[in-house]
């Protein structure tokens, strides 16, 4: 049995906009980098998944991804809590 995280109350328009944003944000540079690179999606997240990569357009994928995160945990009211990218360090 899987435990789903509740779908969040009532959150703020500007939070959900700023969710939307993100989202649409990763969901087009992951297009774009798709394309220009010539990949699927699981070449491309065998890249975006691999410690040794550290190509510019990857890494930025990797943003993009933590942003759309923090906007989904401010959805919930935890902006207090700290996610580990452990990509975006190294």
């Amino acid at each position: 049995m899987f435990s789903n995280f509740s779908i969040p109350k009532t959150p703020l328009e500007s939070v959900l906009t700023r969710v939307e944003q993100a989202g649409q944000a990763f969901y087009e540079r992951r297009k774009e980098i798709m394309r220009t690179r010539q990949l699927g999606l699981t070449k491309l997240y065998n890249l975006f998944n691999n410690p040794a990569c550290h190509d510019e357009d990857i890494i930025e994928m990797h943003y993009l991804h933590a942003a759309m995160d923090e906007s989904v945990l401010a959805c919930y009211g935890w902006q207090d809590i700290g996610l580990l990218h452990d990509l975006l360090s190294q």
